[in-house]
């Protein structure tokens, strides 16, 4: 398990991010598979959140899940709807974002190489996950989860902190001109698109365009994780590297009771 030094000592808070070690799972779901939609054996996953749970000092029914597909639709959830999409079915859609002001509640956000943006405002007791693929990456989605924190809670956003959490780094993240061409579109992401090694494909820097987003609306505590999915094969599952056929690794954060 991943805990970041910025927020390793913080008593009122709980985070982490999975590695592929320490569960039960096997074959090309070896170890610690925390996806239920991924062909591995629905105790395995179970038991392996289990080991989370204990790992991060909360109950297996204070886990929340997302549902994420790509967008970038951020959701408030609360303690109704703990339990969801671990010890019962998933009942949100189209959720790649979730945060929570209730202490008690487990945010849960999965990953296999797309950008975990971890938000936390220790003076306003909230803390948020949201899910950066290359779309989320160009849509926004943190800059959105900051602007609702922001207007609808009136969190200044000096007061939010930021971890770019582990994921795909530039230099495995190479792309053709479908998803290069669309990132050449906003002039913020114009610098983190470059050519590859490979004539007619691009490299694209995830992590400083999502960094940048969250500046532009004035966001200073920001932290990169340095750790790239993809390259650190014996650490993280990565969709590019197994080219599909792999488990889930997931995010977490929780408000200590």
């Amino acid at each position: 398990m991943v805990v970041f030094d910025e927020w390793a000592n913080d008593p009122s808070m709980v985070h982490a991010f999975s590695t592929k070690n320490g569960g039960v799972s096997t074959g090309a779901y070896a170890t610690l598979n925390l996806g239920f939609n991924r062909g591995d054996e629905a105790a395995n996953v179970l038991e392996n959140y289990k080991r989370v749970a204990e790992f991060l000092g909360v109950d297996i029914g204070s886990f929340v899940a997302s549902a994420q597909t790509h967008k970038c639709e951020v959701l408030q959830v609360s303690y109704d709807d703990l339990g969801n999409g671990i010890l019962s079915a998933n009942k949100f859609k189209d959720i790649d974002a979730i945060y929570t002001t209730d202490k008690g509640v487990t945010l849960v956000t999965y990953y296999a190489d797309c950008v975990p943006l971890f938000f936390y405002a220790p003076k306003h007791h909230i803390i948020g996950i949201a899910h950066a693929g290359w779309r989320g990456t160009f849509g926004e989605i943190g800059k959105r989860m900051a602007t609702i924190w922001h207007e609808k809670h009136c969190i200044p956003y000096e007061d939010m902190e930021v971890v770019i959490g582990p994921s795909i780094c530039k230099n495995c993240f190479e792309v053709h001109t479908d998803v290069s061409d669309i990132f050449m579109q906003k002039e913020i992401f114009e610098q983190f698109v470059v050519p590859s090694s490979v004539e007619g494909k691009f490299n694209i820097d995830l992590w400083a365009c999502n960094k940048k987003s969250l500046e532009s609306v004035g966001i200073n505590k920001i932290s990169i994780a340095n750790r790239c999915t993809c390259c650190e094969e014996d650490n993280f599952f990565s969709h590019r590297r197994s080219l599909g056929i792999r488990g889930s690794l997931a995010a977490f954060m929780g408000l200590i009771e």
